[in-house]
């Protein structure tokens, strides 16, 4: 019975720091995340192909480099990822840009994409932060373009 009751109370206060403290040094963030797709489809693009929009990145995972951690989190249906992190600088990556680096091409501009961050950002408020973030999804130099 005391067994029991030591292993639900550690289990309690596990939840407890998981869901609802952060670590010294740790902040809560709310990282929106917006992406505008190149056309990389190798003809000429029609006018509506050229024109096009913003979107959330949605259910995507997004490895995020702090120092010498990588951190990996999926995006939600809202292209929204929360997480709490330690304060800094992050660059990050999209997993496109991780699948390519198995596909080959060694040239310089292949080179220089596959270690360019899609998005660069920063925790730096005490508290809860709410951020977003916009980038360009670029073609990728690595495999020849579509005919």
């Amino acid at each position: 019975m005391m067994k029991n009751r030591k292993s639900v109370t550690l289990v309690s206060l596990c939840f407890f720091f998981i869901l609802g403290c952060n670590p010294k040094g740790y902040q809560t963030l709310e990282l929106e995340i917006n992406v505008i797709e190149d056309y990389c489809e190798g003809r000429r693009p029609s006018p509506e192909e050229e024109l096009r929009e913003e979107e959330p990145l949605t259910n995507q995972t997004v490895f995020l480099i702090h120092a010498e951690d990588t951190m990996a989190v999926i995006t939600n249906d809202e292209g929204t990822i929360e997480a709490s992190l330690p304060m800094g600088k992050y660059s990050a990556f999209t997993q496109y840009k991780l699948d390519a680096r198995l596909k080959g091409g060694d040239t310089l501009a292949c080179r220089q994409w596959k270690k360019t961050p899609d998005f660069i950002f920063e925790v730096s408020k005490n508290g809860e932060q709410k951020e977003q973030v916009s980038f360009r999804k670029r073609c990728n130099p690595c495999v020849p373009p579509r005919p």
